[in-house]
C-alpha cells in the first residue's frame, strides 16, 4: 500500500523485499499479464482463421460440386443458383466471414466459367482460320470440333456458335457499307448506271473484294440505286458522311 506521501509499504505477501525489488516484481508480473493476453488474442485469432479456412475450403467444395452440375455456367440460372446456395449449410456457415467472403467465393467460380468460355471461343475460331468454307449449323460445328481434336468444354458450343455467326454478320455488314461507300463515290454511278456499266471501274477495288459473292454485290448495288430512286438516297455526299460516321462510332 501507498502513505499519504506516495511511499510504498509492503505489507503483502512480498513483504521481505525493498521498493526496489517491489517495483521490479510489479513491473514482471504486468509484463507476464500482458504476455499471457496477447498470446491468448494470437491463439484466438489462429483459431478463427483455422475455423474461416475450413468454412471456405467446405463452401469451395460445394461451389466445385454446382459447377460439376452446370449450374455456375455462363448461362446460369441465378434464381436456382441462389436457392441452392441459401439452402446448404457450408453456405450458411459463410455468412460473415472475413473475406474473401460468400459472395466473392461465388463470383470467382462464375468467373472461371467465362475465363473458359473466352478460352474455349479463342481455341475453335483459331481451329476455324484453316477452313476454306464457314461453319453454317451447330453440328457442323460440334462435328468439326470432334474431328481436329479441339479440347473445350462441349456446353460452350452453343454460345461460341452464336458468337460465330454474329461476329460474320458485323463483318458482312461492314463490308457492304464500305461497298456502298465506293459506289456512291464512283464516277458514272447514277440513277441511270447498271450494274454492268460500274463493275468494270470498281473490280480492283478493296472494297468491292471484300464482298466474295457477286450476287451480294449486285444486290448492294441495286439497293443503293432504288434507294436513289425512291428519294431515300437523297444526297450522296449526306449518306456517306453518315456511314462514316457509324463507322468511326464502331
Amino acid at each position: 500500500m501507498a502513505t499519504a506521501d506516495g511511499t510504498l509499504i509492503n505489507t503483502g505477501p512480498h513483504g521481505h523485499l525493498d521498493q526496489s525489488e517491489l517495483l521490479d516484481a510489479f513491473q514482471e508480473h504486468i509484463e507476464d499479464l500482458h504476455k499471457e493476453f496477447i498470446d491468448g488474442h494470437v491463439d484466438r485469432k489462429k483459431d478463427q482463421f483455422r475455423v474461416e479456412r475450413k468454412r471456405r475450403d467446405a463452401f469451395r467444395a460445394f461451389l466445385g460440386e454446382l459447377k460439376g452440375k452446370g449450374m455456375l455456367g455462363v448461362d446460369a440460372d441465378w434464381t436456382a443458383v441462389i436457392e441452392t446456395v441459401r439452402e446448404d449449410d457450408r453456405a450458411r456457415d459463410m455468412i460473415g466471414q472475413n473475406r474473401p467472403s460468400l459472395i466473392d467465393l461465388l463470383f470467382d467460380a462464375a468467373g472461371e466459367s467465362y475465363e473458359q468460355l473466352y478460352k474455349d471461343s479463342s481455341a475453335v475460331r483459331a481451329s476455324l482460320r484453316a477452313l476454306n468454307e464457314p461453319i453454317e449449323t451447330l453440328e457442323a460445328l460440334t462435328a468439326h470440333v470432334a474431328a481436329h481434336n479441339v479440347h473445350v468444354d462441349t456446353r460452350h458450343l452453343p454460345i461460341i456458335f452464336q458468337e460465330i455467326i454474329s461476329r460474320r454478320a458485323k463483318k458482312a455488314d461492314r463490308a457492304k457499307r464500305r461497298f456502298i461507300r465506293l459506289l456512291r463515290r464512283t464516277s458514272g454511278m447514277t440513277k441511270t448506271a447498271t450494274w454492268s456499266d460500274i463493275r468494270p471501274i470498281i473490280e480492283g477495288r478493296s472494297a468491292f473484294r471484300d464482298i466474295s459473292d457477286e450476287s451480294a454485290r449486285e444486290s448492294a448495288f441495286n439497293e443503293l440505286v432504288i434507294g436513289w430512286e425512291s428519294g431515300l438516297g437523297a444526297s450522296s455526299s449526306d449518306s456517306s458522311s453518315e456511314d462514316e460516321r457509324r463507322e468511326r462510332d464502331r
